[in-house]
C-alpha cells in the first residue's frame, strides 16, 4: 500500500494500524508456515510409503491378472479333459461292445475247429495247396473263406 507523504501526521494512525495489521498476519502466517514445515517432516516419509504401497498393488495388480489367465486357462482345461473324458467312456463302452462280439466271433470259430470244419493247416494255406483238400470234403473253411472274418490269412 502506497502512502502520500504531504499528510503523513494526519495518515501515521491509519500507516501504523495498518503496519500492526500486516505484523499480526505475518506472525500468523508465519506460524501456518511452521505447522506446514511439521506437517511436512511427518509427510514426507509417509510419501514414500506411499510410493512403496503404490508399487506393491501394482505387482499384485500384475499378480492377479496372471492368475486370472491362469485360472481361465486351467477352466479351459478342465472343459477339455472333460470331454476327453466322456470320449474315454465312450470308447470303453465301445471296447465292451466289440469284446463282447470278439468273444463271440472266437467261440463261434473255436466251434468250427472243434467240430472238424476247419483244416489244422489252414491259417498257413495258399489257395493252391488247400484247394484240394477242400475240393476233396476234407474240411469246411478254405483260406479264401477265413478272409471274410480275419482278412488276408496267408504268411
Amino acid at each position: 500500500k502506497y502512502y502520500d507523504l504531504v499528510n503523513v501526521e494526519r495518515d501515521l494512525p491509519a500507516v501504523l494500524a495498518d503496519l500492526e495489521d500486516a505484523t499480526d498476519t505475518l506472525a500468523i502466517l508465519r506460524a501456518e508456515q511452521e505447522s506446514d514445515r511439521e506437517e511436512e517432516v511427518l509427510l514426507v516419509p509417509q510419501a514414500a510409503q506411499l510410493d512403496d504401497v503404490r508399487e506393491q498393488r501394482r505387482g499384485k495388480e500384475q499378480e492377479e491378472a496372471a492368475l486370472a489367465t491362469d485360472v481361465h486357462g486351467l477352466i479351459d482345461e478342465r472343459g477339455q479333459l472333460k470331454s476327453k473324458l466322456a470320449r474315454c467312456d465312450e470308447l470303453q463302452e465301445e471296447k465292451r461292445k466289440y469284446a463282447a462280439e470278439y468273444q463271440e466271433a472266437v467261440a463261434t470259430l473255436r466251434g468250427f475247429w472243434d467240430s472238424g470244419y476247419v483244416h489244422p493247416d489252414t491259417p498257413t494255406y495258399v489257395q493252391q495247396s488247400g484247394a484240394q483238400p477242400f475240393y476233396a470234403g476234407k474240411f469246411g473253411l478254405y483260406p479264401t473263406n477265413l478272409e471274410v472274418y480275419f482278412g488276408s490269412v496267408a504268411p
